[in-house]
């Protein structure tokens, strides 16, 4: 018993020292892993530390883009609310350089914003600006002042490059911020030589669907990619103005799309402008008051706001629109409609993403990227946008209610007087039925046609002649800075059809889209478009003659290649003289006259191309001259609308000047060797007076005085003819007499000789003969 007590004991012993060896051992271990995690703690320090310091010094030597553009915070001094948008409702001037921070003076309308969504915001746009990117490079190289805050953006391959100058040119002219996405290295090599603004934009395919209905997988791919673009633009903290190549700015827009004049209380109402599910009025000032109560209404009222029509201070157009975040161009043809109605005509039309404008707010963010998550829903999908092929197709689906038409309330501006002459433009529209960053719904504006004009109203229905009082609530004669200019480029350049060469107030638009075209929706086809109402610059028609010159798609031909356009000599016509001997009332749209109208310019246009084949000159096309409209398609019944396409005969266009594509295809005049401009071109090589030779010709030239031998010359002294002008001048010019229906040997003996850069002829009726030698 004592020996088996004795073992237990030792055996208990022997357990306890081996639990205290494992229990000396563990505690060694855990002092290694305890240095061990002190010295990686210290080593992440260090990096972290490193890391930080590096990234501080790129910042300290890498220009902010964000911060050289953002104004300083500006407080109210009545209310102490520190404010994020400062509307300058002062008289426009590029002089201000747009600034938008406040000096605490009357004729501003100081937004409150929630300061928590502030920083939210700046944080973004911290990371983006710090972004070393084309975009970002290229915005750079704008040099803004700070406070200019709109960009206007588009995006072309080496098939548009002439429209993109184009483009260019005229927003220069008006001194308006932009860039151009170049698609190829051509392009934006092109462009770098033509000192325009451009970044590379890399797409994986190379071309890109040209034609209207832009249905291919490739366009789609390529508006997620200018999507995306815009939204990156934003978040740098810029409003972006997004425009088709085959727009022409004629006047600076930002006086109405950022609301810089005419009034002392301008709404201005996002959702972001107050905070949500506020009821309180905000005092900004000491008489303004903007109340926002929910998304869908913004109250301004005052008796400043309310529409003055007194005449000695009405509100600038604007005040109808700036409550907007998003504004977009309507297809809808009526101007007077369009400006009697606003919002509620408007909603009822197709918007055209042609041109679009994004305010930098949270609404307008939100929807950037609402409509770029829906562009890039793929086909296989469920998604119901899968299936639309275009950026514009989403738009107008997405911002419509599903299954409601026009699925569009109307943003109403409660208890301001100057409703019914100032009807809101804008519309409360979703986000596709989703919400993004809290947001559903967002303000839409819709930009009047009357001022951002589709092609149908730009190139026919002539809104420069129509009285300018019924569209003093989308125009601003104020806004307009180059009168001179615009009433010889959008005046009728021929001098056809217009009813008051005086009248001083006559309206000239924002901008002019080419959305109708009958001869392809090619570049060519709009160039012509453009030129026919001297929209088409210089600088374009240079770029089209030496880098398009010979392409099959050209409306320049080989023939006219010479060391510069200005060697190049012309002959034209007077088209409205030339149908002067029919026997057609111009006074009535008719659809048989029409026809046969047709049918006389056409012969007109052939006996001026075998003159000008002859003498190896450029034809100047004038505008011709139409009894009714051109339709798309039979679906488009004129007919029952007085000849007018439907939807536009309240503006009265025809009969009246009218696109030579309604009659003939200019692109197949072109591959038949035919080598022609538009007559309006010639207004941009200032043609002088005794740069022009007038020819008696055609039915004119029957009975009339021939020189001495009865061949045909140059008429005498005290010849009635000698004062006769033509539509390209306004000068008396020496007068010459083609014989009627001249051979080519005549046309050889008479015109030849002349030397100077443009022959007119009186009359193309009957005007050529034939060819007296077939060899």
């Amino acid at each position: 018993r004592v020996r088996r007590g004795r073992l237990s004991t030792l055996v208990v012993m022997d357990a306890a020292g081996r639990m205290g060896r494992g229990t000396r051992k563990a505690g060694r271990m855990c002092g290694l892993r305890r240095k061990a995690l002190v010295v990686f703690a210290v080593v992440a320090c260090g990096v972290f530390l490193a890391t930080a310091y590096a990234a501080n010094f790129r910042r300290g030597n890498q220009p902010d883009l964000l911060q050289s553009r953002r104004v300083p915070p500006v407080i109210n001094e009545n209310s102490g609310v520190v404010l994020k948008h400062r509307i300058d409702t002062g008289q426009f001037s590029p002089a201000k350089q747009r600034h938008h921070e406040g000096d605490g003076r009357a004729g501003t309308v100081d937004v409150a914003i929630d300061a928590v969504e502030q920083k939210v915001d700046d944080a973004t746009d911290q990371k983006t600006a710090s972004e070393n990117t084309p975009l970002t490079r290229a915005v750079s190289s704008l040099n803004l002042a700070p406070g200019e805050t709109l960009i206007a953006l588009t995006f072309s391959d080496v098939k548009m490059l002439a429209m993109v100058v184009n483009w260019s040119a005229h927003l220069k002219k008006k001194n308006v911020p932009h860039l151009v996405g170049a698609l190829d290295e051509e392009t934006a090599k092109a462009l770098t030589e033509q000192n325009i603004k451009n970044f590379r934009v890399i797409l994986a395919d190379a071309q890109l669907d040209a034609g209207s209905s832009h249905g291919s997988d490739n366009w789609k791919r390529f508006a997620v990619r200018r999507i995306a673009e815009v939204r990156n633009l934003l978040e740098l903290g810029y409003d972006v103005l997004m425009s088709d190549a085959d727009v022409v700015w004629v006047n600076d827009p930002r006086p109405y799309l950022q609301c810089d004049g005419g009034t002392d209380a301008v709404t201005v109402g996002t959702t972001d402008a107050v905070p949500a599910g506020t009821t309180d009025a905000v005092t900004v000032g000491t008489t303004d008051v903007v109340t926002a109560g929910t998304t869908d209404v913004v109250t301004a009222g005052t008796t400043d706001s309310t529409g003055d029509t007194s005449g000695k201070n009405p509100p600038h157009p604007c005040v109808a629109i700036a409550a907007a975040d998003v504004m977009v161009s309507s297809d809808n043809l009526s101007p007077k409609t369009d400006a009697k109605e606003g919002a509620s005509y408007a909603r009822g039309g197709v918007f055209n993403t042609g041109v679009v404008f994004l305010k930098h707010t949270r609404d307008a963010k939100a929807f950037a990227k609402a409509w770029h998550h829906f562009l890039s829903a793929t086909h296989g999908t469920e998604h119901r946008f899968a299936r639309l092929t275009s950026d514009q197709q989403v738009f107008n689906a997405m911002t419509r209610r599903e299954g409601q038409w026009p699925g569009l309330e109307l943003l109403v501006r409660h208890g301001n007087k100057g409703e019914k002459d100032y009807p809101t433009r804008v519309l409360i529209a979703s986000l596709g039925g989703e919400k993004f960053d809290g947001v559903e719904s967002f303000n839409l504006g819709v930009l009047p046609v009357a001022t951002f004009q589709p092609g149908h109203v730009g190139f026919l229905q002539r809104v420069n002649e129509m009285d300018a009082e019924l569209f003093r609530n989308v125009w601003s004669g104020s806004d307009d800075e180059s009168t001179e200019e615009l009433s010889v480029e959008l005046n009728n350049p021929e001098g056809q059809n217009r009813k008051d060469d005086k009248n001083p107030a006559s309206l000239t638009p924002y901008c002019v889209h080419a959305t109708y075209t009958f001869d392809g929706s090619t570049s060519v086809a709009k160039q012509l478009r453009f030129a026919e109402v001297g929209l088409w610059s210089a600088e374009a028609g240079d770029v089209a003659f030496r880098e398009m010159t010979g392409k099959e798609n050209s409306i320049l031909h080989e023939d006219t290649r010479k060391d510069t356009r200005k060697d190049t000599r012309y002959l034209t016509y007077d088209a409205s003289h030339s149908i002067g001997s029919l026997d057609v009332d111009l006074t009535e749209p008719n659809i048989g006259a029409h026809l046969r109208l047709g049918s006389a310019q056409i012969e007109n246009l052939r006996d001026a191309i075998a003159v000008a084949k002859v003498l190896k000159r450029t034809l100047a096309i004038p505008r011709p001259f139409c009894l009714c409209d051109k339709v798309w398609g039979g679906h488009d019944n004129i007919f029952n609308f007085g000849c007018h396409y439907p939807g536009s005969q309240d503006s009265h266009h025809v009969p009246g000047a009218c696109p030579l594509d309604h009659f003939i295809s200019p692109v197949e005049l072109t591959k038949q060797g035919v080598v022609f401009v538009s007559l309006a071109e010639l207004g941009s090589f200032r043609v002088r007076g005794d740069d022009i030779t007038h020819v008696v010709s055609g039915l004119d030239s029957v009975g009339a005085d021939d020189d001495a031998d009865g061949r045909g010359g140059a008429s005498g002294s005290g010849s009635s003819g000698s004062e006769t002008v033509t539509s390209v001048t306004k000068q008396p010019l020496r007068t010459v007499f083609l014989p009627h229906l001249a051979s080519s040997d005549e046309v050889l003996r008479v015109l030849l000789p002349i030397d100077t850069k443009v022959i007119s002829l009186s009359n193309a009726f009957q005007a050529f003969g034939g060819v007296a030698d077939v060899r």
